[in-house]
């Protein structure tokens, strides 16, 4: 995947350095303060539409679950997910790669970190 911005490298530059866009008068650095400004919106219309639906009254047609469950149990699949990830890259950036008498490579990982993340893996499923 080539870079984001080398299809921006034979355009002329403004007096600040910031590559312009000739067709559309666009700068570089306007794009990003608009991507972070549309950024910004969807989070402030996710938070809206979050209290708008706890405050439904309603049930999910086929569960039977209300939406304040629902956004319950979505929050609490983020926590999980959260925690494996940071287990799994713990895990992964403790290791040590290494080679044994045959010539084959082997990985080596503290014991407290493998248990670490056997321990996490147990929870999320529920063991």
């Amino acid at each position: 995947m080539s870079d984001i911005f080398s299809m921006y490298k034979d355009m002329p530059n403004t007096a600040s350095g910031d590559a312009v866009c000739e067709e559309y008068g666009t700068s570089i650095a306007s794009l990003v303060n608009e991507i972070a400004t549309l950024k910004q919106q969807l989070e402030e219309a996710k938070a809206e539409n979050e209290a708008l639906a706890s405050g439904l009254r309603g049930k999910h047609a086929t569960t039977g679950a209300t939406y304040a469950h629902l956004i319950a149990q979505r929050d609490q699949l983020k926590q999980q997910n959260a925690e494996l990830l940071k287990a799994l890259k713990k895990f992964i950036d403790s290791h040590e790669e290494c080679t044994d008498f045959d010539g084959f490579t082997a990985q080596i990982v503290s014991m407290d970190d493998y248990h670490e993340a056997q321990e996490t893996i147990a929870s999320a499923e529920g063991k």
